[in-house]
């Protein structure tokens, strides 16, 4: 029996392990290049065995004698970089900014940090009370709502004033809010509904639902391409921008490590060669993605046709991957090639026109927006009524549809779009 669950325990270690390994596999190959110049700094800095030497290599791949000097234009950094940047500002142990560095490479697209804290912190083998104290500073770092483990703490972490009625409101009533409650809000804070409602928009008009969005917008700085291709006589050259720290294993440091009987090398060397691991893997799959693209697009490239279907899932089962992880290798990336300089993801062209689609979408949606737009708000149609309107419209779809279109357009039901006077 202990034996079963000895090996339980180190089964559920190593799924811990690995999972964690996989997580900062992908962080790394969505990364653009300057984003991984600045990771693996931090990664050989926090690692003894590590050091940097001068890269004397000759590129291989080069037709030229000199690097060809990569476009630049004006970028804006992703979430991970711009919260890394207040990270090393906000922790001065290596510990903290290590645990910062994992919490903010685990937020997902929308900046929530919806993992299971037990679960984080057994996989980094650090208490709970540690991961919670980084954490809660994370949560103050701009922008306002970032790290949020879902949309109520998002919309109190953006009121400033703990004391205040908008944040008794949020941290009181939230899922009334969201059933458009307004009713049994005003009683319970001892105002008119009026005045209750009026309170509730302006919190949602000021608060952002997505912290995220902004970075496409802002910060802007200068970035380089990350991938070349360019033909040269009959042939393509193929270059990745290898700008990275150039690092190897300090075999001295090994040795005097495993002499002392207090430390192992064992834990370091591990993490160096996944890093390493990790870092080719990417590689690979940047250049093997380009290849593709000049095999399916080289008439494109050269001004003799326009662009032909290409899509994520084409790539990946040519690739022998999973589209995720093409998706997340295109990502935020930028190719310099005889078309210019243009983002990898415009070679990936949208889904055929073939592929089934809600029927009549595109009509229902402007029609549906339109009913809406127009409705009495306080006495909001429902979906059978709007049914009903639609097929006066020549469009026979049924409530449960029109349920499922508001939903694709982030329109609430009747009840929840309701106003008081």
């Amino acid at each position: 029996m202990q034996s079963f669950q000895q090996f339980a325990k180190t089964s559920q270690i190593q799924k811990l392990q690995m999972t964690y390994l996989m997580k900062r596999a992908f962080l790394m190959l969505q990364m653009t290049n300057l984003e991984l110049k600045n990771f693996l700094e931090i990664e050989i800095e926090k690692n003894p065995i590590l050091e940097i030497k001068p890269n004397d290599k000759d590129s291989s791949n080069l037709a030229i004698d000199e690097k060809k000097t990569f476009s630049s234009i004006k970028y804006k950094p992703s979430l991970f970089e711009h919260l890394f940047a207040q990270a090393k500002e906000a922790f001065f142990l290596k510990k903290d900014l290590f645990i910062a560095e994992n919490i903010i490479g685990n937020l997902d697209k929308k900046g929530y940090f919806s993992l299971a804290i037990e679960n984080f912190a057994k996989d980094l083998n650090i208490s709970k009370e540690e991961i919670f104290k980084v954490l809660k500073i994370i949560k103050t770092f701009d922008p306002k709502g970032i790290a949020a483990k879902n949309l109520k703490e998002r919309f109190l972490l953006q009121i400033d004033n703990k004391k205040s009625l908008e944040y008794k409101i949020i941290n009181d009533h939230f899922d009334k809010i969201l059933k458009n409650k307004i009713n049994i809000i005003a009683k319970k804070i001892k105002k008119n509904q009026k005045d209750t409602q009026n309170i509730i928009e302006k919190i949602i008009l000021r608060s952002s639902f997505d912290p995220t969005e902004k970075f496409s917008y802002d910060f802007p700085k200068d970035i380089r391409a990350d991938i070349s291709i360019n033909k040269l006589g009959k042939n393509w050259i193929i270059e990745i921008d290898d700008d990275l720290p150039y690092f190897e294993i300090n075999k001295n440091l090994v040795n005097l490590l495993e002499k002392d009987k207090k430390y192992s090398s064992k834990k370091y060397l591990f993490l160096a060669t996944i890093l390493m691991t990790n870092i080719k893997m990417r590689r690979k799959t940047l250049y093997n993605i380009s290849l593709y693209i000049i095999k399916k697009q080289r008439s494109y490239l050269l001004d003799k046709s326009e662009l032909l279907p290409m899509s994520i899932k084409e790539v990946a089962a040519s690739l022998n991957l999973h589209p995720s992880t093409i998706s997340r290798t295109i990502l935020n990336k930028y190719i310099e090639c005889p078309k210019g300089l243009l983002p990898i993801k415009s070679f990936f062209t949208p889904p055929s026109k073939n592929e089934k689609k809600p029927l009549n979408l595109s009509k229902a949606k402007l029609i549906l927006i339109d009913f809406i737009s127009n409705e009495n708000k306080q006495k909001p149609l429902s979906d059978i009524e709007i049914s009903k309107l639609m097929k006066e419209k020549g469009l026979d779809i049924h409530r449960r549809t029109i349920a499922k279109y508001r939903k694709i357009l982030k329109i609430g039901s009747s009840n929840q779009r309701k106003k008081y006077l």
